[in-house]
């Protein structure tokens, strides 16, 4: 399995080993530059092939290796960058593309190398010879140190801070054979509902209020942009403060989910679902598009994976309609559901997860359709809300 593993270059850093990086970076920018210039003034994309393109590339790279002293991997990097805009181009059509400042791609045992040493920093990068002491956590060290294979990084700067984003082939766990099901239940109000022993409610409501904040800030800044102006420094900024708490609360909520499934020995079962974006007003769109949804199944997924734990993708047609015990339609008020039919009173977050998990259960034994309980069963209370 592959992951993606980001390590820091650290702040304490000696001052020109950060000045070596800057130009480093800077030169290939400027590799790229010249591949690039050179690809459309001849037009190579005429020669449809891939090979063909960078064989034809290849006449440029001693004049830029030597031209501007790089590593000759990294030459390679820049001419392989180059090639795929021109393939990616010619698949989809449109204008030519356009050049945009990439990252530098290091390949593992040529450009770069990572090493334990000393007692301070836990881990180095040899980047082009030079060593750079990295910044990582436990969970990072650990991952890096039991990888079967290391990969290529992407080495970056952002906010004025290195980053080395390292692809690490790692061992998945053997399969595990679930006693049950947990069923999930993802949603705005709560981030997850997970229907365990007993109902899980994990919130990021505090967050939320944060982006609620910094949307309107961007709305105040926005109507002082001179006009035809669109965005600003400020406004960036901001947007970034969003894309972070966004991917904490995706981190946050799939390891608690991945946490209890372990625990429990149990399969996670979510919904199949998009979320259609058309017809609302702008708030609600907002809220849609803050629905960090599809990250959050995207960290379960690759999570689980490496834990052992299946993931089951269930119909959501009807779970927040029916009543999970006795199968009846029921009304939503809010965040309450009540049953036509049997009368029963459920939070209807709770009550989805656990027609989630009936879905993922008769998945796993093989049937299409599971028969509902009857109406004998006694009501069943208002669950209440656990942890944040």
């Amino acid at each position: 399995m592959k992951l993606t593993v980001q390590l820091k270059v650290s702040e304490k850093t000696n001052r020109e080993k950060l000045l070596k990086l800057e130009k480093l970076y800077d030169k290939y920018q400027m590799a790229l530059r010249l591949f690039y210039n050179y690809a459309k003034d001849n037009k190579v994309y005429e020669l449809g092939k891939r090979t063909l393109i960078e064989n034809e590339l290849q006449k440029l790279y001693y004049t830029v290796k030597e031209s501007l002293e790089l590593h000759s991997q990294v030459v390679l990097s820049a001419r392989r960058d180059i090639v795929d805009d021109i393939m990616s181009w010619v698949k989809t059509g449109g204008d030519y593309p356009n050049l945009t400042e990439k990252p530098i791609t290091l390949v593992y045992g040529r450009s770069y190398r990572l090493f334990e040493h000393g007692k301070e920093f836990k881990l180095w990068a040899k980047i082009c010879g030079i060593p750079y002491p990295l910044e990582l956590g436990d969970r990072q060290l650990q991952l890096i140190r039991k990888a079967k294979k290391i990969g290529e990084a992407k080495l970056f700067k952002r906010n004025g801070k290195w980053f080395l984003h390292v692809t690490v082939e790692v061992e998945e766990n053997r399969p595990l054979k679930p006693k049950g099901v947990l069923g999930v239940d993802l949603g705005l109000r709560n981030s997850a509902t997970v229907c365990s022993s007993r109902p899980i409610f994990i919130k990021h409501r505090h967050l939320l209020y944060k982006i609620t904040y910094y949307w309107r800030q961007i709305d105040r800044l926005k109507s002082k942009l001179p006009k035809g102006q669109r965005t600003s420094k400020r406004i960036r900024r901001l947007w970034t403060k969003i894309r972070r708490i966004n991917n904490f609360i995706a981190h946050d909520t799939s390891a608690k989910i991945v946490k209890i499934a372990i625990r429990e020995q149990k399969a996670i079962a979510l919904e199949k679902l998009e979320v259609p974006n058309n017809g609302h007003n702008r708030k609600w769109s907002r809220r849609l598009s803050n629905w960090v949804r599809g990250k959050i199944t995207k960290y379960i997924q690759y999570k689980a994976k490496l834990n052992g734990i299946p993931v089951i993708f269930v119909n959501p047609a009807h779970t927040s309609r029916k009543c999970h015990l006795c199968g009846g339609d029921g009304e939503r008020f809010s965040s309450i559901f009540k049953c036509k039919v049997c009368g029963r009173i459920y939070n209807a977050d709770f009550n989805a997860s656990k027609n989630i998990a009936k879905r993922a259960k008769s998945l796993l034994a093989g049937v299409s359709n599971p028969p509902c309980r009857g109406l004998r069963d006694e009501p069943t209370k208002l669950p209440t809300f656990s942890g944040e």
